[in-house]
């Protein structure tokens, strides 16, 4: 601990020469006392951004962080939501559905060549399952989910069937699984996407508004893939896909996947777009500079990448810390880098970066939003 008696001494030298305003005296041990006093500087009370270690630039880059008018949501992201797993309950959504799948050139060319196309993998025990009781191909209902998913008073569909793909995508007559989600409202069906093994993931509430999100394990490496769909003006849109996997960190969402690749983005309440942030990059001098105690140094031989996200958290080669009492220290919140465009999946609006105390200080409800709209 520093301790600073200057102020103390020269307030008592004052006094002991007569100095003082009423011109009273003092005793000894009141002197003693003066002498005495001082003034805590303890490390642990100075702000994040004045700590040993942390240079200027860094320093002020932490202090001129400004959220602005950004809402910042903790919104729900539900695992298990709920969805449809038989027809009977979809009725006309049903049938929409259907007659747009019908429509496709991969539903025609099944419809053709299913007879004399070559059972493959899982097909070779329910091709059943693709036929009706006349022996007749008949997409297979997978499941579905309604909800109001843009908020304003409708209700909309996801509807995801399959149909066994012929040819297959390497242009083999033989039957190749694949599933495709419509998007279903009082306009009718339209076709998003097409999938391998693929299911809904979850859904995510902003309060202004729900996300689907659809991951499938692919056919081979790079058809594995997961979207994000949302619904704006009664119209559905991928915000986001890529070959990620998506899990919730505060107000934020992270995604990552193959070789180190993904995203730590914010949801624009107002202009319904996922922006990644893309934070302070770092150089590896910046790093040793601060590493007093080595523990970066002690797990990496070599810094290839360091960013600094939030004003807090250091991302470091493939760890996250925190810099506390002029060390780093080991954190377990999923932050990191943005690697948009590109490598990861569908390019995003960037965002320079956030204050991420200020930001999780000041998180709304997803009911709490929905009353904003």
């Amino acid at each position: 601990m520093k301790k600073k008696k200057f102020i103390a001494m020269l307030a008592a030298l004052a006094l002991i020469s007569g100095c003082s305003g009423n011109g009273n005296s003092i005793s000894d041990s009141e002197t003693e006392s003066l002498f005495e006093s001082e003034v805590s500087t303890s490390d642990d009370a100075l702000p994040e951004s004045d700590k040993p270690g942390i240079s200027e630039e860094i320093s002020d880059y932490i202090s001129s962080l400004d959220n602005g008018d950004f809402v910042f949501v903790d919104y729900t992201f539900d695992e298990n939501p709920e969805t449809v797993t038989f027809i009977p309950s979809l009725n006309n959504i049903y049938g929409e559905a259907l007659a747009a799948l019908q429509e496709t050139d991969d539903y025609k060319n099944f419809a053709e060549n299913y007879g004399g196309a070559e059972l493959f993998g899982r097909f070779t025990e329910n091709t059943e399952d693709y036929l009706d009781q006349n022996g007749e191909p008949m997409p297979v209902f997978k499941r579905a989910i309604t909800d109001d998913f843009d908020e304003d008073g409708a209700d909309e569909s996801f509807v995801m069937m399959a149909i066994a793909k012929i040819p297959d995508d390497n242009g083999e007559e033989r039957w190749f699984e694949r599933e495709y989600l419509f998007f279903v409202n009082e306009k009718g069906a339209v076709l998003l996407d097409d999938y391998y093994n693929a299911d809904i993931r979850a859904v995510l509430d902003y309060g202004c508004c729900k996300q689907l999100i659809i991951a499938s394990e692919g056919w081979y490496g790079t058809d594995s893939k997961s979207s994000i769909w949302g619904v704006k003006k009664g119209n559905a849109g991928k915000l986001y896909g890529g070959r990620l996997n998506y899990e919730k960190s505060d107000c934020f969402l992270y995604s990552s996947g193959a070789q180190g690749i993904g995203d730590f983005m914010l949801y624009d309440t107002v202009n319904g777009e996922y922006l990644a942030i893309r934070g302070k990059e770092l150089t590896a001098e910046d790093i040793r500079a601060m590493d007093t105690d080595n523990v970066i140094g002690g797990e990496y031989d070599e810094i290839l990448s360091a960013v600094l996200i939030g004003g807090k958290y250091f991302v470091v080669n493939n760890g996250v810390y925190t810099y506390e009492n002029g060390k780093f220290v080991h954190s377990e919140k999923l932050v990191r880098g943005s690697d948009t465009p590109g490598i990861t999946g569908d390019a995003l609006n960037t965002l320079a970066d956030v204050d991420y105390d200020a930001a999780v200080g000041s998180m709304i409800t997803a009911e709490a939003a929905k009353q904003l709209n």
